[in-house]
C-alpha cells in the first residue's frame, strides 16, 4: 500500500487502555485517506467540465429533486449553510443554477437547474462510476455491499 503501516501516535486522551494505536489501522485515518483520493480523482475528471467536487454533492441532490430552498440543500447534503451558499454563488456564476426567491415566503431562496446543469448528468455520472469501479475492483460484490454498509452505519453514528 502507498502508506507505512509501522507509524505510531501518541493518545492525548487516556480514556482508552492503551498509550498508542497504528494510525493506518484507524478508521478515521484510512477514511480520511480514502476521501482524499476520492476526491483528488473526481477533481481530474470532472474539472474539464468546470465542475469540483465541491459541488458535487449540490448537483447530485438537485437532480434527484430540483427546486430546493437553499437551506434544505444544504441540509440534505451535510454542509454548511454558509459553505452552501458560496458554492452556490460559484455555480450560479458559471451557469449551473439559477436561484429565485419562493411565492409562499419571501425570505426564501429556490435553487434550480439550469438546462446545462441537467445537462452534466450524463456527462458526469460516467466519470463517477468509473472511479467507483475502479476503487472496488476485484472485491467480490457482498464485499462492496458490507463496505457501504459499514460506510452507512459511520455516517449514521456521527451524523
Amino acid at each position: 500500500m502507498g502508506y507505512d503501516v509501522t507509524r505510531k501516535a501518541k493518545l492525548k486522551n487516556s480514556n482508552i487502555s492503551t498509550s498508542t494505536f497504528v494510525i493506518d489501522d484507524s478508521t478515521s485515518n484510512l477514511t480520511i485517506l480514502a476521501a482524499r483520493l476520492f476526491i483528488k480523482t473526481l477533481n481530474n475528471r470532472m474539472s474539464s467540465f468546470g465542475v469540483s467536487t465541491g459541488q458535487w454533492p449540490l448537483l447530485l441532490q438537485l437532480w434527484e429533486q430540483d427546486g430546493l430552498s437553499q437551506k434544505n440543500l444544504s441540509r440534505k447534503v451535510g454542509i454548511e449553510e454558509a459553505t452552501t451558499t458560496n458554492t452556490i454563488k460559484r455555480m450560479e456564476r458559471d451557469g449551473l443554477i439559477h436561484r429565485s426567491r419562493s411565492s409562499k415566503d419571501r425570505r426564501e431562496i429556490i435553487v434550480y437547474l439550469t438546462q446545462k446543469g441537467h445537462e452534466l448528468k450524463d456527462d458526469l455520472l460516467p466519470f463517477v462510476q468509473e472511479v467507483n469501479a475502479l476503487s472496488t475492483h476485484g472485491m467480490a460484490p457482498q464485499d462492496k455491499a458490507r463496505l457501504n454498509s459499514l460506510l452507512s452505519y459511520i455516517i449514521a453514528r456521527l451524523s
